[in-house]
């Protein structure tokens, strides 16, 4: 290594250090709701822009939502309570995933191994879905808001008529922003308008991709079936079926995050995961409390491993 490229490695590496100092304090002065609004609106926008500046960020970012439930009840709420909040949430992590540079995240929004809950859990769940996937499409929206593409995928046939065509409406009204030519200044948050500073986004906009009556193992079984049915079959291998699979339009999966302190994948992306050099990361944290220094925590730990990650991707 030569002197300035040592020189630039020790600068970037104190400045992370000074970063990763202020996030943890920050971290605790969160808890506080006096502090919360103050750090929202001029402290988070600073730390991110600093995360997309100084760090790797990964492309695509695959999250399981887990702990809706735990923490309603941790919080003598309803359950179904705990997954509003939980959606609130999701809209907060998509727009600072797209801020500092995210093309893609999946989220898992709900497993075919849930049909088997109680019938009014189930509804509640529909109806909540049915209502925030409406509101995407308010002019207001997050779809507007933040130019972003969303797919559902897996096997929607086991929903409900209704939800399975507001579903398709959504696809369709977001499919204007399924491109990656244009670059656009995408605001961040209250903090950013048009007389403040914004930051120029890496895409034209954020592909989301809703789970949503999902498992790997049926993924993996629809994609063999569809390589079956066809009369010019051959031979399966790895690229076939990966083309195939629901994610085929997508980049790699470089980060899995999953909270609430469960350390298992669930059926979520199991071959995909497997074909990938992905980073997985495990938190105590209920997805409703996922934050800002949650993900900060998350793509630090990417950073430091991206060399690793990225020289298995070469192989």
């Amino acid at each position: 290594m030569t002197v300035k490229g040592f020189t630039l490695y020790y600068v970037k590496e104190s400045c992370l250090i000074l970063i990763h100092f202020i996030v943890s304090l920050l971290n605790v002065l969160y808890t506080y709701s006096g502090c919360r609004k103050l750090i929202v609106d001029y402290i988070e926008p600073f730390l991110l822009q600093s995360l997309a500046r100084q760090l790797h960020i990964p492309k695509h970012v695959a999250i399981i939502m887990d702990g809706n439930r735990r923490w309603a009840v941790h919080h003598s709420l309803k359950k179904q309570e705990g997954h509003v909040y939980g959606y609130q949430t999701l809209e907060q992590t998509l727009n600072r995933l797209q801020y500092i540079g995210v093309e893609c995240v999946t989220a898992f929004s709900f497993s075919i191994e849930n049909l088997k809950r109680p019938v009014e859990e189930q509804k509640a769940l529909f109806e909540l879905a049915e209502d925030k996937l409406q509101l995407m499409m308010h002019r207001k929206g997050i779809i507007e808001k933040h130019r972003i593409h969303v797919q559902i995928l897996g096997n929607t046939e086991l929903l409900p008529s209704n939800l399975q065509r507001v579903m398709h409406d959504v696809m369709d009204y977001s499919e204007k922003y399924n491109s990656k030519e244009t670059s656009t200044s995408v605001p961040y948050g209250p903090l950013y308008d048009s007389k403040k500073t914004s930051m120029k986004s890496k895409t034209s906009g954020l592909t989301l991709n809703l789970c949503f009556a999902y498992t790997g193992t049926e993924d993996i079984s629809r994609s063999l079936y569809r390589h079956l049915e066809q009369p010019s079959f051959s031979k399966i291998n790895v690229k076939r079926i990966n083309q195939a699979l629901y994610t085929t339009s997508c980049p790699p999966i470089d980060m899995l995050i999953r909270t609430s302190g469960e350390s298992r994948l669930s059926d979520f992306l199991g071959w995909q995961l497997t074909h990938s050099p992905a980073m997985l990361m495990f938190l105590d944290t209920m997805w409703p409390d996922f934050n800002v220094f949650s993900l900060l925590k998350c793509m630090f730990h990417f950073d430091h491993h991206y060399e690793q990650l990225h020289h298995k991707k070469k192989m």
